[in-house]
């Protein structure tokens, strides 16, 4: 009843972390470039799966600027 938390939903950290990296992927725009990219820093400053993380990273990057073309650079760019 009422609202959910991750923790109730047995959502790891990096589960969640990993969520956090697809979501401000999803929101990237040349105009929000800069503080969506810092937003991806902090994902990996913040999480203790560190490694893990910026493999996500990696593979999200690269999946989207295969698929959207017109974005290429700005995906370089997060690399």
């Amino acid at each position: 009843p009422g609202g959910w938390s991750v923790a109730s939903r047995g959502v790891s950290e990096g589960e969640r972390q990993e969520r956090q990296v697809k979501l401000i992927l999803n929101k990237l725009t040349r105009e929000k470039f800069d503080s969506l990219y810092a937003q991806l820093l902090g994902c990996c400053e913040d999480c203790e799966a560190r490694p893990e993380i910026v493999q996500v990273i990696a593979r999200e990057v690269f999946a989207k600027a295969t698929l959207q073309h017109t974005f290429i650079e700005m995906y370089a760019d997060v690399c």
